[in-house]
Order: structure tokens, then C-alpha cells, then sequence
């Protein structure tokens, strides 16, 4: 019965191939959006990670001190003869 009734065509429809040509540039567009988010979350946490065995392997010579509340690095060196 249903296949009686005529069926009412709305606006024009793109051919199925360009639909699918459509589709494919929006998948890969996806794919490769996935791939560089992958790549920066993957170089992020590299960073993260290099950075902290850095300042393992190479603490700032010197000491911190504080001045006014306000943490300074300071790396005296030599000696100072003290004006008379």
C-alpha cells in the first residue's frame, strides 16, 4: 500500500557521488585533526617530562634567598675585600 503513494521530491538533491566525495574530505579532515592533536598531546607530555629530568640533572647553581617576601636566586662568586 505504502508503495501507491507517491513521494513528494523536496529541492534538489546532490548526486550520490558527490555526496560521498563530501564525506570522504570530512573523514579524512577528521582523521588528520586527530592525528595532529594526538602528535601535540604526545610532544606536550614529552615536554613535561624532559623538563623535569632537566632540572633533576641541572640544579641552578647558587642558592634561593628571601628579599621582602620575594624569592631571589643568587650565585656569589670570588671574594670581596671590604672597603675601610
Amino acid at each position: 500500500m505504502l508503495d501507491l503513494i507517491p513521494r513528494i521530491r523536496s529541492g534538489r538533491r546532490r548526486p550520490v557521488a558527490a555526496r560521498s566525495a563530501g564525506r570522504r574530505i570530512l573523514v579524512w579532515t577528521g582523521r588528520i585533526l586527530a592525528v595532529l592533536l594526538g602528535l601535540a598531546l604526545l610532544g606536550a607530555g614529552y615536554e613535561s617530562v624532559s623538563e623535569a629530568a632537566d632540572a633533576r640533572a641541572y640544579p641552578p647553581p647558587g642558592r634561593m634567598v628571601d628579599v621582602g617576601g620575594y624569592p631571589l636566586h643568587i650565585n656569589c662568586v670570588g671574594t670581596a675585600v671590604q672597603p675601610s
